[in-house]
């Protein structure tokens, strides 16, 4: 089982969300879909930090902001989608095609 946690903080103190998944490339699909949401519905306002099977996030993510402050969500669904099959290639080597997060 493999754990995985999103949060606000770089060091991962205050989990915003937390889970278990079968494989790492499910733990890191899991927690990217649900930083994905939290960054989109404000629960996480400015940087989105995810550890998976670690005490510290060892990835990170801050969105741009128009001059409003508001996320594109266009643009954080298409930077997620990329950093995850990039995350998912390292893991096993070949780059799966992603549904859009």
């Amino acid at each position: 089982m493999h754990r995985w946690l999103m949060s606000e903080d770089s060091a991962g103190l205050f989990p915003v969300r937390t889970g278990t998944a079968a494989t790492a490339a499910q733990a890191w699909t899991e927690a990217m879909h649900a930083g994905a949401v939290a960054l989109l519905d404000g629960t996480v306002r400015h940087h989105l930090a995810i550890a998976v099977d670690d005490e510290l996030p060892t990835f990170g993510y801050s969105p741009g902001r128009d001059r409003g402050g508001r996320l594109d969500p266009v643009e954080v669904r298409h930077d997620l989608t990329e950093l995850l099959a990039d995350t998912l290639h390292n893991l096993s080597g070949s780059r799966p095609e992603l549904a859009q997060i």
